[in-house]
């Protein structure tokens, strides 16, 4: 038997109920960790974004005051 503590609540498993929650948790971290990832990407895009137009304005600038 082995015991799993989550949020104040104990469990007494077999190995399958254990192996069972233990495939449960891989997937939600699995899920937590997509959705950070893309949230980064996201935000990984758009400071891009906002850098590539930072400098077509410094350029553009710079071409100005030649």
């Amino acid at each position: 038997m082995k015991h799993i503590e989550d949020r104040h609540v104990r469990w007494r498993l077999t190995e399958k109920s254990a192996s069972k929650y233990k495939e449960i948790a891989i997937k939600t971290a699995q899920e937590k960790y997509r959705e950070r990832h893309k949230r980064l990407q996201v935000i990984a895009r758009r400071t891009g974004e906002n850098r590539k137009e930072q400098l077509q304005a410094e350029f553009l600038q710079a071409v100005q005051t030649r």
